[in-house]
């Protein structure tokens, strides 16, 4: 009878319609040297600018079933469509994100989704490895920064290595780059993180080691809707979703675009101090 009644309902509503829209490039970083006998300043600026609180940088997505009033508005009956949808797919994991932002989906609107530092702890622990500011293909203005400094470090004296004086450089950081929950809270999948900070570097005194430590502030921004990839052709099963993506998730995916009513909404964190050294798996905040 339920199936039934979710083929009625899906011939009942229109089109999927598409909300677009892109991403920022990465800005390059300022490069500060610093010696114990004085500080040079070199500077690199570009036009490049990051996305501002509130504004709306979305992937393609696309809504199928829209929202679903519980009282019908022609026949005032109760329609339980939207609340056995809803527990259904909030019950799929237990993470409490997971369930709130299922809700969230069906009942609020498309309204903005407040993710408080106390719920990013529900999507990534502090010092995992799913939040890496030195993954090269994650964040690739730092690793570009890091060696920029070595550059710099080897230019201050460096070069001879194993020197008795200790050699810094810093660079200034502003850039994005991606972020993913941890495999045990399912939650947001992959998101966007706005990183904004110094990126210090470190050759000691009769050492031939260069030091990294990032310190700033990051936010996460996400826009959580249900877009399925591509359906997958024989031997392409990876290329139809994206890599953090599993099999599993892409199917909860495919179902909830085809059944769940509601609407996509963004997702927003607070500015989060945070810190990370080059040895370390993850960042901590």
């Amino acid at each position: 009878m339920i199936a039934h009644e979710l083929t009625h309902v899906l011939q009942q509503r229109g089109e999927p319609r598409h909300v677009t829209g892109g991403d920022a490039p990465d800005r390059k970083p300022r490069i500060t040297n610093r010696t114990g006998t004085g500080v040079q300043r070199q500077e690199e600026q570009t036009e490049e600018r990051l996305p501002e609180r509130g504004e709306r940088v979305v992937p393609t997505g696309r809504r199928a079933l829209g929202p679903m009033p519980m009282i019908d508005p022609h026949t005032g009956e109760v329609n339980l469509y939207p609340w056995i949808a809803a527990w259904l797919a909030a019950n799929k994991y237990d993470n409490p994100l997971h369930k709130e932002l299922v809700y969230h989906y069906v009942y609020a609107e498309g309204a903005t989704f407040e993710l408080t530092q106390d719920k990013m702890m529900q999507v990534t622990a502090s010092g995992s490895r799913r939040v890496n500011f030195f993954h090269p293909t994650r964040f690739p203005a730092v690793t570009a920064a890091m060696k920029t400094l070595e550059v710099n470090l080897l230019a201050q004296g460096g070069a001879s290595r194993m020197v008795s004086e200790e050699f810094g450089a810093t660079a200034s950081i502003s850039t994005h780059g991606v972020g993913y929950c941890d495999s045990d809270k399912p939650s947001l999948g992959g998101f966007t993180i706005i990183l904004n900070g110094t990126l210090e570097a470190r050759m000691l005194a009769n050492s031939d080691t260069v030091n990294y430590e990032f310190t700033g502030t990051m936010r996460w921004i996400d826009y959580w809707d249900f877009d399925p990839m591509r359906p997958a052709k024989p031997g392409e099963e990876e290329q139809s979703r994206p890599k953090w993506r599993s099999e599993d998730a892409e199917e909860g995916v495919r179902k909830a675009n085809k059944f769940l009513p509601g609407l996509a909404f963004h997702i927003e964190s607070p500015d989060v101090p945070v810190t990370q050294r080059d040895g370390d798996e993850g960042a901590r905040w």
